[in-house]
C-alpha cells in the first residue's frame, strides 16, 4: 500500500527528467514537422582544435559564373545533408529523391518511366526514318483541288439517263431473239449448213455410185440428215420463228456509248490525276508497313508527357568532388576537412552511385526541345494514318477505276453489229419459208420412220465388209431409190441459197459479236452504281492531304527521329535503372547528424541559385540574343510574306519587335546587376556568400518573363525548317532562362542573407563552433522548433502534476473511508 502510494512521486520525477530532457543535445535530431523523433544515434563529434588552419584564398578574381559555381556546390552539400535526413527517416525512398534532384512534379513521373513499354520503339522509328528519308518524293501538294474541280467539269454533262442506260448493258441483250444472244443449237446449225444441197437426190447418187466402204459411210450420215430434217426441223423452225426479238435496245446503249468517244481524254486527263493521288498515297500507305503506327504513338505521347515534366538536371555525384574543394571547406569549416560530414551521408552516397548508370546517359531528357520533337514525330506518325483515313472516306481508291475509259477501238464490231438486223431478216425469211414447205407435206413421219430404219440397218452393214454393204444395197437399192426420189422434190425447195447461208453464218457470229460488244460497254465504269459518288465527289475533301504533303517535307528537312535517337537509346537502361531503385530503399538506420532547423533555407536557396544561375546564362549568351535579333527578323519577314505561315504564326511573330526590346533591356539590366558581384573570391563563411545576393539588389530587373516556346516551335513547321536551325537553338538555349519571374527572384534574394546566416548556425553547431566562439556567435532569434518543443515539456509537466495530485487526494480518501468502515 505505501509503494502505490509513492508511485504517483516515482513517475512525475521521471516524467519530470524526460520532459527536462527535450531540449538536451537536439542538434543530432531534425526538428522540422517533416521528421519525426526517433531514438538518438551515437556519433563521433569532431575533435577540437587548437587553432584554425590558415585559409587558402583563390588566386586572381574569378568570372561570374565560377561564383556561381561555387554556390551551386554550397546548395548540392546542403541538399545531400537535407536528403540524408530525409531518408534515414524513411519518410522518402529513392524515387522521390530522384524526383526532387530533376526538379519533377511528384516521382509519380518516374513511377510512369519504369512502367514505360518501349520494346521495339527505336527500331520502329529509325526504320520509319529511313523510309521517309529513301522517299524520293518532294512535293509539297499531293492534291491540286483546282485543277481537280476544272477536269471533272466534264462529268455535269453526264445525265442520269445517260448512266442508267450504260448501267448494266446485259439488260439491253436481253431483247434479243435467243438464237442470237444464247447461239443456234450446234446440231441445228449443221442442219441448216447442210442445206444449200438437195439431201436426198444427193443421197440417191451416192447410193448408185458408192464404190467403197467410204461411200457407203458417205450414204450413212445422209440418210441421218434427211432423217433428222424430216423429223425435228419443223418443231426447230417453229422456235425460231417464235422467238421474236429486237437489237433497238442494244443499238441505243451503243449509240450513246459512241457519244463519249470525244470526252474519252477527259476522262484520261482525270484518270491521270485521280490514279497519281492514288499512287502517291500508298507510298505513304507503305511507311507503316510492318509497324505498328499506332503503338508508336501511344509510347511517343506517354514518353513526351514524361519529358514535359524535366525542368533542370541535377547530379548526385558532384557532391564528393565538392567536398573536397578547398573554398567549400573553408566556408563550411574553416578549411578543415569535411571527412566526417561525408561518412555521415550513407544512403545518399549509396543513391548517388546506383544513380550513376543514369546520370551518364540522361543528359539529352533534359532538352527542351525534346518533347516537342517528339510530338512532331507522333503527328507525323498519325498524319500517316490520317492520310489512310482521308483516303478512306473520299471514296476516291475506289473512284480511280471508275475513270477507267476503253481504251480498245470497236469501229468495225458497231458496224458489224449494226448489220446483223438486215442478215437477221434473211435468215429468218428463209427459216419462215421451210416451215411453210414443212407445213405442206403430208406424211412426214412415214418418210423419216423409213429413213430411220435405213439409217439403222446401214449403221450394222458399214462397220462390216464393203461385200456386205453391196449386198444389201443390190437386195434394197430399189426400194430405197424410189424413197429418196419422192423426197426429192421436198429437199429441192427446202435448198437454201447462198444469200441464206451468208445469212445463217452472220447469225451464228451474232453470239460472238454480242458478248465482244458487251465487254466492251461494261468497260464504261461511270455509268456504275457503285460510281454513283464520282459525281457528287467533292475534290476540298481531299485538302488535308495537302497539310500532310507539308509537314512531311519539313520532317525530312529536320531530322527529328535522328535528333531523338540517344534519348531513344538511353530509354531500356533508364527504365531498367528506375525500375531496380523502385524495389530498393536506404536502410533508414542513420542520420546525418546535422540538424538544418528551417529546411526551407534550402529551398530558397535553391531557388535563389538557380535563378542566378538563369541570369548567368543570359549574360553567357550574348551572341544568342544577337542571334535571335537578327536571325529572329528574317524569319519575321518569311511569316509576313507566305499567306500561309502568316495565317498560322503571324499572331506570334507579330510581337517580334517588342520581344526584341525586352531582351536588349533584360540583358542590359542583368548585366548591370551582375557587375556588382564581388568577384575577389575571399568569404570566409555563408555569411559572407549571403552578401553577393544583397548585392544583386541593389540593381532591380523590370522586365517580365519572356516566353519563347512559341517562337521556337513556329520554327519547326516552317517548310526549310532545316534552315532555322541556328535560331531554334538560340531559342532553346534561352527560353528558360529568360521566362524567369524575376520580381519573384529579387525578393528571394533578399531572404538568402538570413538563410545562409541560419544554415551557418546549423553547420557551427556540428563542427562544435558555438562553444568555441560563446557570445560571439549568439544567435540573434530563438529557433523556432526549440522553443516549441519546451512549452510543449511546460505543458506536459503541468497535466502530470495535476493528475498526480488528484490520483495522491483519491487514494487518501480511498484510505480514510477504509479506516471509517473497519471502525464501524
Amino acid at each position: 500500500m505505501k509503494l502505490m502510494n509513492v508511485l504517483p512521486l516515482i513517475f512525475l520525477m521521471v516524467i519530470f527528467e524526460i520532459s527536462c530532457g527535450f531540449d538536451d543535445d537536439t542538434r543530432y535530431y531534425p526538428t522540422d514537422p517533416f521528421f519525426t523523433i526517433g531514438r538518438k544515434v551515437p556519433m563521433a563529434k569532431p575533435a577540437k582544435r587548437s587553432e584554425r588552419s590558415a585559409p587558402n584564398k583563390h588566386q586572381g578574381p574569378l568570372t561570374i559564373p565560377e561564383v556561381v559555381e561555387r554556390h551551386k556546390k554550397l546548395f548540392r552539400i546542403f541538399n545531400a545533408i537535407y536528403i540524408q535526413n530525409l531518408l534515414s527517416q524513411r519518410r522518402i525512398d529513392y524515387l522521390g529523391v530522384i524526383s526532387g534532384i530533376w526538379d519533377l512534379k511528384n516521382k509519380t513521373v518516374l513511377d510512369k518511366i519504369a512502367s514505360l513499354n518501349v520494346d521495339g520503339l527505336l527500331k520502329s522509328l529509325m526504320e520509319l526514318d529511313t523510309k521517309i528519308i529513301l522517299d524520293s518524293s518532294d512535293e509539297t501538294k499531293i492534291v491540286d483541288v483546282g485543277e481537280m474541280e476544272e477536269k471533272m467539269k466534264f462529268l455535269n454533262e453526264i445525265t442520269i439517263e445517260t448512266r442508267k442506260s450504260l448501267d448494266d448493258p446485259k439488260k439491253s441483250a436481253d431483247s434479243l431473239p435467243n438464237y442470237v444472244r444464247d447461239g443456234i443449237p450446234y446440231s441445228t446449225e449443221i442442219k441448216l449448213r447442210k442445206l444449200e444441197n438437195n439431201l436426198a437426190e444427193l443421197a440417191s447418187t451416192t447410193l448408185q455410185t458408192a464404190s467403197d466402204s467410204i461411200g457407203a459411210d458417205k450414204l450413212k450420215d445422209l440418210i441421218y440428215a434427211s432423217y433428222t430434217v424430216l423429223k425435228y426441223f419443223p418443231s426447230y423452225l417453229s422456235e425460231l420463228i417464235a422467238e421474236t426479238g429486237s437489237f433497238t435496245s442494244i443499238l441505243d446503249v451503243i449509240r450513246t456509248a459512241k457519244k463519249f468517244k470525244a470526252k474519252k481524254n477527259d476522262f484520261d486527263s482525270a484518270y491521270s490525276l485521280f490514279h497519281n493521288i492514288e499512287t502517291r498515297v500508298e507510298k505513304i500507305h507503305q511507311f507503316d508497313d510492318g509497324l505498328n503506327l499506332d503503338t508508336v504513338k501511344k509510347s511517343l505521347n506517354q514518353l513526351k508527357l514524361i519529358l514535359e515534366n524535366f525542368n533542370q538536371r541535377f547530379s548526385l555525384i558532384p557532391i564528393y568532388v565538392d567536398l573536397e574543394s578547398e573554398w567549400i571547406r573553408e566556408i563550411l569549416n574553416n578549411g578543415t576537412t569535411l571527412e566526417n560530414l561525408r561518412g555521415l551521408l550513407p544512403d545518399f552516397k549509396e543513391l548517388a552511385q546506383r544513380l550513376k548508370p543514369i546520370n551518364n546517359i540522361i543528359g539529352t531528357w533534359f532538352d527542351i526541345r525534346a518533347p516537342d520533337r517528339i510530338e512532331y514525330v507522333s503527328k507525323m506518325a498519325g498524319g500517316i494514318q490520317e492520310v489512310s483515313e482521308i483516303m478512306k472516306k473520299s471514296g476516291i481508291e475506289n473512284l480511280v477505276s471508275c475513270l477507267s475509259f476503253p481504251p480498245e477501238e470497236m469501229t468495225s464490231s458497231i458496224a458489224e453489229i449494226n448489220q446483223l438486223p438486215r442478215f437477221l431478216s434473211t435468215f429468218l425469211d428463209g427459216v419462215k419459208y421451210m416451215d411453210s414447205i414443212f407445213q405442206q407435206v403430208p406424211n412426214k413421219a412415214e418418210s423419216w420412220e423409213k429413213l430411220h430404219q435405213v439409217w439403222i440397218d446401214l449403221l450394222g452393214i458399214v462397220n462390216k465388209s464393203f461385200e456386205d454393204f453391196v449386198a444389201w444395197r443390190t437386195k434394197n437399192n430399189e426400194e430405197l431409190k424410189q424413197l429418196l426420189n419422192s423426197l426429192t422434190p421436198l429437199f429441192s425447195k427446202l435448198k437454201r441459197s447462198d444469200e441464206f447461208i451468208k445469212s445463217l453464218e452472220k447469225v451464228i457470229e451474232g453470239k460472238e459479236l454480242v458478248e465482244k460488244i458487251l465487254t466492251w460497254l461494261e468497260k464504261f465504269h461511270f455509268a456504275k452504281r457503285e460510281c454513283d459518288a464520282l459525281f457528287s465527289f467533292n475534290p476540298h475533301n481531299l485538302e488535308n492531304l495537302n497539310k500532310f504533303a507539308k509537314q512531311f517535307s519539313t520532317f525530312k528537312s529536320r531530322y527529328d527521329i535522328y535528333e531523338l535517337k540517344p534519348l531513344l537509346e538511353s530509354l531500356p537502361k533508364v527504365i531498367s535503372e528506375l525500375k531496380k531503385l523502385k524495389k530498393s530503399g536506404p536502410s533508414g538506420i542513420f542520420r546525418s547528424g546535422i540538424l538544418i532547423r528551417n529546411p526551407g533555407n534550402i529551398i530558397e536557396f535553391e531557388y535563389a541559385t538557380k535563378s542566378l544561375e538563369a541570369m548567368v546564362k543570359i549574360y553567357q549568351h550574348g551572341k544568342m540574343i544577337e542571334v535571335i535579333k537578327n536571325r529572329g527578323e528574317e524569319a519575321k519577314k518569311k511569316v509576313e510574306s507566305d499567306p500561309e505561315l502568316k495565317a498560322k504564326f503571324g499572331s506570334v511573330w507579330i510581337g517580334f519587335d517588342g520581344l526584341k526590346v525586352s531582351l536588349t533591356t533584360l540583358q542590359t539590366e542583368i548585366n548591370t546587376a551582375l557587375s556588382n558581384i564581388s568577384l575577389s573570391g575571399e568569404e570566409k563563411n555563408l555569411e559572407d556568400v549571403g552578401k553577393v545576393y544583397s548585392s544583386l539588389t541593389t540593381a532591380t530587373i523590370t522586365t517580365t518573363p519572356i516566353l519563347l516556346g512559341n517562337y521556337r516551335r513556329s520554327l519547326m513547321e516552317f517548310p526549310d525548317s532545316g534552315s532555322w536551325k541556328d535560331l531554334e537553338h538560340a531559342l532553346a538555349i534561352l527560353e528558360k532562362p529568360v521566362a524567369t519571374n524575376f520580381a519573384t527572384v529579387y525578393a528571394s534574394f533578399k531572404k538568402i542573407p538570413k538563410a545562409l546566416k541560419e544554415l551557418q548556425r546549423d553547420l557551427w553547431d556540428f563542427f562544435g563552433e558555438t562553444k568555441q566562439s560563446g557570445a560571439k556567435v549568439r544567435l540573434e532569434v530563438e529557433d523556432e522548433s526549440r522553443r516549441y518543443k519546451r512549452h510543449v515539456s511546460y505543458v506536459m509537466l503541468a497535466m502530470i502534476v495535476v493528475g498526480a495530485i488528484a490520483f495522491v487526494g483519491w487514494k487518501l480518501k480511498q484510505n480514510r473511508d477504509e479506516k471509517r468502515r473497519r471502525r464501524d
